[in-house]
């Protein structure tokens, strides 16, 4: 089925007029807070689903991204979709590949609304992320052994 025809058998289901753009993209927001956008791929045979999930604070990138790389691990907590980092935008983004070809609009209709299902489960972890303190750093398990702690310091400099 067409990506035309299935925006346009969505759009049906929702009562909005789903559509893509002059540069290949269609958004429209779920809930008024998250925002979806489909965009045709350049070798014309798949497409693309995907959402920015929440701004990453610099503070908390390496804890986001191993909680990102944890839950694309098999799919454990992405399903079909993945998670990936936009550092342009400071952003997390949830996105799936589908194949324009093959997919039907019963399967599209299933893979969005688990899509839609993911996106939100990763907006609520993520914000819990965000808001939970930084956890505190220290070197000192490295060296706690250490007969002479004094001269390690310089090691760490």
């Amino acid at each position: 089925m067409s990506l035309d025809d299935l925006l346009e058998e969505q759009g049906n289901q929702i009562g909005k007029k789903l559509q893509l753009n002059n540069l290949g993209v269609c958004s429209f927001s779920i809930e008024n807070k998250l925002l979806i956008s489909i965009e045709r791929s350049i070798d014309s045979v798949h497409f693309y689903i995907y959402a920015s999930i929440d701004h990453i604070p610099k503070d908390k990138e390496a804890e986001i991204a191993s909680a990102a790389l944890e839950g694309n691990l098999f799919g454990k907590e992405t399903g079909d979709a993945v998670l990936a980092y936009a550092s342009d935008l400071e952003s997390l983004i949830l996105f799936e590949k589908m194949n324009e070809k093959t997919i039907t609009y019963p399967e599209f209709q299933e893979r969005l609304r688990n899509f839609i299902g993911r996106l939100k489960y990763w907006s609520k972890k993520a914000e819990g992320l965000v808001a939970a303190p930084a956890k505190e750093f220290s070197l000192e398990r490295h060296v706690e052994n250490l007969q002479d702690k004094e001269t390690t310091q310089i090691f760490f400099a």
